[in-house]
């Protein structure tokens, strides 16, 4: 946790605007330099489903829209997915969902939580070339599928004079780092894979997301930025 005041004028996160719904309107309101860019570019992968499917669960958004353009969803398939972001954005595409992660910042609760729910059924798991599978590891080999739809690329960007940094994902981190941009002191993990992949590089998150919202985000940003 933080504990003392730090003057804050420029946050990067790496995420697009596109994909930020409330974290432009927080930062224009209270004078902050918002840098929202992705690190990483996409591009779909072919792809084959072998076998019939109960469940399907989708570690974020991307990994169902690269699924979905080529993949129409049987009757009777349950939607199953990360967290209440992904969830609200599957519902946007008119997908009901059956199962939501209640802390998507935490892949091993969220994998124990979907393994009891899951049962005995058989699910399939749209993946990306770098996913670090958290979920996928707990489920029997026998009862799950993997597919990888869509290849995850650094893109090489400089960004200069930040205050704070918000990592979105391991591999969002390893493109800003190989793009050697200096970490600031204060960094923002979006859950504990993103932390654990920071830890790995010698940097220790001031901050680590338990949900993985925006709306967790900018309450950690209030607070340090009005305590």
């Amino acid at each position: 946790m933080l504990h003392k005041k730090t003057l804050i004028k420029r946050i990067f996160i790496s995420k697009d605007l596109t994909e930020l719904a409330h974290l432009p309107s927080f930062c224009a309101e209270h004078s902050l330099d918002l840098i929202a860019q992705s690190c990483i570019q996409f591009a779909a992968l072919p792809f084959v489903v072998a076998l019939p499917y109960e469940v399907v669960f989708f570690g974020s958004v991307r990994a169902a829209s690269f699924f979905l353009a080529h993949h129409e969803l049987m009757d009777g398939v349950e939607v199953a997915c990360i967290g209440e972001t992904t969830a609200t954005k599957l519902r946007a595409m008119n997908l009901p969902v059956a199962f939501v992660g209640e802390k998507a910042g935490n892949p091993t609760e969220v994998a124990d939580a979907f393994k009891t729910w899951l049962g005995t059924r058989r699910v399939l798991f749209p993946l990306s070339s770098v996913s670090k599978e958290s979920i996928v590891q707990v489920i029997p080999a026998a009862q799950a599928e993997k597919v990888v739809v869509y290849e995850t690329r650094p893109k090489e960007q400089q960004f200069n004079d930040l205050d704070l940094a918000v990592f979105t994902s391991p591999s969002n981190l390893e493109s800003f780092l190989d793009a050697k941009n200096t970490v600031p002191a204060l960094t923002i993990a979006w859950g504990q894979t993103t932390y654990q992949a920071m830890l790995e590089r010698n940097i220790t998150a001031s901050f680590t997301l338990t949900t993985s919202t925006e709306v967790e985000l900018i309450s950690v940003l209030n607070n340090l930025i009005t305590q």
